[in-house]
């Protein structure tokens, strides 16, 4: 570099801190409102986690649970049993004395002297069961990497999916690792869409029927292989979690803040929430199992 160049750099960078200012944020802080969070998986008990709100400018270090004074009801609609929580678990959860039944629909509403009550509503759908599931392996620069044709029926109407891959060691029933998998698959949410010129893998990967609702669907998925000579009772645990769009919405959306967070030049996404005076999510998911 020589020396004028480094002159009209040094002037630059002098000129654009010359210019910064320090700018008062004047806008509203808002009054807190309570924050309900509860995805419950089918056939599990349901437990919810109650916070308040905090302004994004506080500091995250502050204690935001609540953990007295709430009375949380839960009614199921479809047996018409009633079950209320006023106390929070060791983790600080409020845990029902019921599972989330397949089929069943649900309302729940909070209340606290200090803050408006919140009240919201779920189905839990029933699961879509995994026909068959066909492995194979292949290699790409140099690695190996494996390859899944997932079938299963796909019910009639708009459903979301969720697709996860895990090890599990079917003598001991521990599921060990959690394995990261893609798919180009044109069904795939943009949040887990994969260009297989170079292999690209997720935790999960989302996506709708939009494209085969009410047919048959083959998915063929991509994942690095964990091992080279397996246990002869670990195994590839695949399950396809069915779920409302609210519960769908609020997975992708935090998903998308998530990565937002951590990448300056990204525009704020806005959190999906199904809770009626108040934020966060109560749904449920719906996961059919197939182990190879």
């Amino acid at each position: 570099m020589n020396k004028l160049a480094f002159l009209i750099i040094a002037a630059g960078l002098l000129l654009i801190s010359s210019c910064e200012k320090e700018i008062e944020y004047k806008g509203d802080n808002g009054d807190p409102v309570l924050v309900l969070n509860c995805i419950a998986e089918k056939d599990s008990t349901i437990k919810v986690e109650l916070t308040k709100s905090r302004f994004f400018l506080s500091s995250g270090n502050g204690d935001y649970t609540i953990t007295s004074g709430a009375v949380i009801t839960l009614v199921n609609q479809t047996s018409g049993q009633t079950y209320i929580q006023t106390a929070p678990d060791a983790d600080g959860l409020y845990v029902f004395p019921t599972t989330a039944l397949e089929g069943n629909s649900y309302t729940i509403s909070a209340t606290h002297p200090d803050f408006e009550s919140v009240t919201s509503s779920m189905t839990v759908l029933y699961e879509t069961p995994i026909i068959s599931v066909d492995t194979f392996s292949y290699s790409s620069s140099g690695q190996v990497f494996m390859k899944a044709d997932v079938k299963w029926n796909d019910p009639s109407g708009t459903d979301f999916y969720v697709l996860k891959l895990s090890i599990v060691n079917t003598l001991s029933g521990l599921e060990f690792l959690n394995m990261p998998l893609g798919s180009n698959d044109q069904a795939m949410d943009e949040l887990s869409a994969s260009d297989f010129d170079g292999e690209s893998f997720y935790p999960q990967l989302f996506f709708t029927d939009e494209l085969f609702d009410g047919s048959q669907k083959t998915l063929e998925v991509r994942f690095p292989k964990s091992f080279t000579v397996p246990d002869p009772d670990d195994h590839y645990k695949f399950t396809l979690h069915r779920c409302t769009e609210a519960t769908y919405k609020y997975l992708i959306s935090t998903k998308k803040a998530e990565y937002a967070a951590g990448d300056f030049f990204s525009e704020p996404v806005k959190v999906f929430t199904n809770i009626e005076n108040g934020y966060g999510i109560f749904g449920a998911l719906s996961g059919a199992v197939f182990v190879k």
